[in-house]
């Protein structure tokens, strides 16, 4: 539609004569306006509605249903208490809302991934206040600090990490029991007589 597109000058319409007749005005006052081929459709669509008046223009507001519910759906990033402020204005303005369709639109606008939606999927709610009653208490542990401090980088951890002692490359050597030395004492005292008794052998006394 043109940026400055202005609906020609006619009789409103306020539903007291005939349609067919103001139609046919619009139609006649539309066609004379200078409008490109492209956007003459689009402006006549965009531009009737400024030629009713009174109750013909309040005919024109589609009564809201239920389904509309399904539209309203929660953006990564948005808080919960958003959403449900959002979903609540949106079903007030619906006359006679249905609790299943209302619970169910409820649930399907969550992120998948959320706590919420989790409950929710595990604990069937009969009615809409029950549903809201677990989104608040949602809402509760969302904004406390235990729950935001839980959200922050542990910065403490990597602190801790770095501050643990080198570890030693060395090989490891197993500690020599008190048993193990007498042993090692005993076999080196054995060795020492053999090798003396060998060398009487070879070697008597008062020889040279």
């Amino acid at each position: 539609m043109p940026k400055k597109f202005i609906v020609p000058s006619m009789k409103m319409y306020d539903g007291t004569t005939d349609p067919d007749n103001h139609i046919a005005q619009y139609k006649q006052r539309m066609f004379t306006t200078a409008i490109a081929k492209e956007y003459r459709e689009a402006s006549m669509c965009k531009g009737f509605g400024s030629s009713l008046t009174g109750p013909a223009l309040q005919c024109r507001n589609i009564e809201r249903t239920a389904d509309d519910l399904y539209e309203v759906i929660q953006k990564r990033g948005e808080p919960l208490r958003d959403y449900v402020g959002r979903f609540n204005k949106e079903k007030v303005s619906i006359p006679a809302c249905v609790t299943s369709t209302a619970i169910s639109a409820f649930k399907r606008g969550l992120l998948p991934d959320s706590d919420l939606y989790k409950e929710l999927t595990k604990y069937q709610c009969r009615t809409m206040e029950d549903v809201l009653s677990r989104a608040w208490a949602q809402i509760r542990w969302e904004e406390d600090p235990a729950y935001r401090h839980l959200l922050s980088p542990r910065s403490d951890s990597r602190v801790v990490r770095n501050e643990r002692p080198s570890r030693d490359d060395r090989p490891y050597q197993r500690p020599r029991s008190e048993s193990t030395s007498k042993r090692s004492d005993s076999r080196a005292t054995i060795d020492h007589s053999t090798k003396l008794r060998a060398t009487n052998a070879h070697h008597p006394h008062g020889q040279t």
